[in-house]
């Protein structure tokens, strides 16, 4: 067995956090070596000793339990699943895409975003401007609202934005 294959199964042998999530506290029992070298959100609450650390128990009562279910995902399998695929590049795909990627920095964790940014690129690449739905306000402000100015996410946001609008719209 190679020593990364070693690694993967060890990090599976320990011990698990319960991360409490919504307002219902849907429960996620996930492998805290594995959740505390992704993310320095748990790393720092697991760490220090405060009241999670000893119950063992986080609560995000603020998330949505979907969208802690795709950063789960990914954390254990590599893969972005929970999002609608029907091919199209509409808000319906990007609005979990945006969710997440402001999960991801609530939760400190720069892979998880960069894998969403390049889920979000893929969505539109090669795709005519006559496919591409512009964004609404709504779904723009999601990435606004949850992320710093200095934001890659807030940058493409501004591309997709551009890039959708009709070249008439954009002249004076």
């Amino acid at each position: 067995m190679s020593d990364n294959t070693e690694h993967k199964y060890q990090s599976l042998e320990g011990d698990t956090i319960r991360v409490l999530v919504g307002s219902d506290e849907k429960l996620f029992s996930v492998h805290e070596a594995i959740i505390r070298s992704s993310c320095d959100f748990f790393d720092a609450a697991m760490r220090n000793n405060w009241k999670e650390s000893a119950e063992r128990t986080i609560r995000l009562e603020h998330e949505e339990p979907e969208i802690f279910g795709i950063f789960v995902t990914w954390l254990y399998y590599g893969t972005l699943t929970g999002i609608p695929s029907d091919g199209s590049a509409t808000e319906a795909r990007l609005i979990p895409l945006f969710k997440a990627y402001v999960l991801g920095e609530r939760l400190l964790n720069v892979a998880f975003r960069n894998a969403l940014i390049d889920q979000i690129i893929e969505v539109f690449e090669g795709r005519p401007t006559t496919e591409i739905q512009p964004l609404s306000a709504a779904a723009a402000t999601i990435i606004f609202a949850g992320t710093p100015s200095i934001s890659p996410a807030r940058r493409l946001v501004v591309d997709m934005i551009v890039h959708a609008s009709d070249s008439d719209s954009l002249r004076y």
